[in-house]
C-alpha cells in the first residue's frame, strides 16, 4: 500500500521559466522523500509548463498542475 506523503508543497506560478528549474531541484535535493509538489498555474504564457512537463515524466512521484 502506497503511504500518503508526508509534506504537501504548494508552488503558485506565472511566467517563472527562469526560475522553475532551481526551485524543483531545489525540492527534489531535501532528504525527505514523502511529499506531493502540487504547481499552481496561472496561464503561463512562456516555457514554465514545458520544463514541469519534463520533471512530471521522470520523477515517480506525481507531479501534479
Amino acid at each position: 500500500m502506497k503511504k500518503n506523503p508526508r509534506i504537501s508543497i504548494l508552488c503558485p506560478i506565472l511566467n517563472v521559466e527562469k526560475y522553475i528549474n532551481q526551485t524543483i531541484e531545489s525540492i527534489l535535493a531535501q532528504s525527505c522523500s514523502e511529499w506531493e509538489l502540487i504547481i499552481m498555474d496561472g496561464q503561463s504564457s512562456d516555457g514554465t509548463l514545458e520544463i514541469i512537463n519534463r520533471y512530471a515524466i521522470k520523477d515517480k512521484r506525481k507531479i501534479s498542475l
